[in-house]
């Protein structure tokens, strides 16, 4: 960095790890930025390189308040179709809020043509009962699939 005094660091996060990080549309990006008195930037498609900008004691800072994040917080994948990510997301999004609000669970669900790969993240207990909650819910669909043929 040009300035005097400033470091940049940067930190390779999967899809996963970013969202146990930052959570939902990295709005936490701009909170962390403003609290740590930090530059926080994204780049990267599958993996995504956060640098982190500003004073070496607040990167520093950052850095910890990450890799707390990253021990506490776990993260699993569901593969689901379109159908299915549909049934998820439910009708202007009402299902997802009501999974999220109701577990505490971040749920990352690809937009259309970013393939079928959901993650889940937050505390091992958040995770468990969204993944249930998701499965059931594409359970249910695929049975009503079945039961009109």
């Amino acid at each position: 960095m040009g300035r005097k005094g400033l470091v940049e660091t940067t930190v390779v996060l999967t899809k996963g790890e970013r969202d146990l990080v930052m959570s939902r549309d990295w709005a936490r990006k701009g909170i962390w930025a403003f609290e740590l008195g930090v530059k926080l930037s994204v780049t990267g498609e599958e993996r995504k390189l956060v640098t982190i900008s500003g004073s070496k004691r607040k990167v520093k800072r950052t850095e910890e308040k990450m890799s707390k994040s990253l021990s506490e917080g776990v993260y699993t994948t569901v593969n689901l179709d379109g159908h299915q990510k549909a049934i998820v997301i439910g009708v202007n999004g009402e299902s997802l809020r009501n999974l999220e609000s109701k577990t505490g669970a971040f749920v990352n669900v690809p937009r259309r043509g970013e393939g079928g790969e959901v993650i889940i993240s937050g505390t091992p207990e958040e995770v468990k009962s969204a993944e249930d909650i998701v499965l059931k819910l594409t359970a249910r669909m695929l049975l009503k699939i079945h039961e009109s043929k």
